[in-house]
This record gives structure tokens, C-alpha cells and sequence, in this order.
């Protein structure tokens, strides 16, 4: 999983490197992809049970799964060679919109390098199997990611990922 998003963040760096946002970075591309591999890290605090169960998990589990990031970013922040990373692993599912975990962080607030993530991550998510449902085209995901805009997923990063999408840039799992 982090080797397939930590390759779609890439392929976003490519369409996003112009970005004003992606300037403030001194090393934007390496920040994006130490950040895409380390994004889960904090799994390793969730019980296997959780991770792999194949029917809809309940409201206490689901909360388990929602630590993840916190604790990721805990593990992280005493290692000071990574700088922000932490920040940016803390907020790879926040939502554009408000409605994220863990902080609740909207638009700008959130890190763009996270806002980054969270589209790359969905893609993965969308167009891979999982315990509980098969996984579904990469036109699914495209269209998804598409229809979220401006709520879920950065406006700009989703241009990002059309423009690159419709070169073929992706790589067309069905």
C-alpha cells in the first residue's frame, strides 16, 4: 500500500511542482515521498483483528482505526531529521472541508503535502481489495476523487490528479 500511494504522490509531484504551496517546501519531492512512505506507520498500533476483519467495523473499532495518524506522528516527532513529516503523516485524513480526523483542519490549514496523501491514499484504497469488499476500476477512483472535490479532497491537487489521470499517468488498475 505505501509503495503504490508513495508512487502515486510522485506522479502528483509532477502535475503539482509549480504549485505555489509546493515552493514553500526546501525539498518538496523528498518531503512528499518520505512522508507517503511513513503515513501509516501508526497501523502498527491497530490490532490485526481490526485491519483484517471483513465485515463493517463498529464504532469502537472504527475510533481505533482513527488513531492511526496521531500515533504515527507520535512515533515520529522525536526523530528531528524529519522535520515537518510528522505534522504532515498527523494530517493525512483530514478533509478539505472540516469534517477529518485527527484535528478537524480545513483547506489551507491542512499541510499540502498531506492534502497530497489523501488523494493518493483514496485511489490505493479504491482500486485495491480489502478484507471487506473487492476492489473497483480506476475510473471508480477517478470518479470518486472527482466528486469529492472541494469537500474531502484539495480542489488542486484533484486538477492535479485528473490532468495526470487522463494522461495515463496512472496505471489503469481495473
Amino acid at each position: 500500500h505505501t509503495e503504490r500511494v508513495t508512487q502515486y504522490c510522485l506522479t502528483l509531484c509532477d502535475e503539482l511542482f509549480d504549485v505555489p504551496e509546493a515552493k514553500e517546501y526546501k525539498n518538496f519531492k523528498e518531503t512528499l515521498q518520505v512522508t507517503a512512505l511513513l503515513h501509516y506507520v501508526g497501523k502498527i498500533a491497530v490490532p490485526d483483528g481490526i485491519l483484517n476483519k471483513n465485515t463493517k467495523l463498529t464504532k469502537e473499532e472504527f475510533g481505533r482505526v482513527k488513531e492511526h495518524p496521531s500515533t504515527g506522528a507520535a512515533i515520529l516527532y522525536p526523530i528531528k531529521e524529519l522535520g515537518d513529516i510528522p505534522k504532515e503523516v498527523r494530517s493525512h485524513h483530514e478533509r478539505y472541508d472540516g469534517m477529518g480526523y485527527p484535528d478537524g483542519l480545513k483547506a489551507e490549514e491542512i499541510p499540502f503535502i498531506s492534502r497530497i496523501i489523501a488523494v493518493a491514499d483514496t485511489f490505493d484504497a479504491v482500486t485495491s481489495d480489502r478484507p471487506y469488499r473487492q476492489r473497483s476500476m480506476s475510473e471508480v477512483a477517478a470518479q470518486i476523487i472527482k466528486d469529492n472535490s472541494g469537500t474531502q479532497f484539495d480542489p488542486i491537487v484533484v486538477s492535479a490528479f485528473l490532468l495526470a489521470y487522463r494522461k495515463g499517468k496512472f496505471d489503469g488498475r481495473k
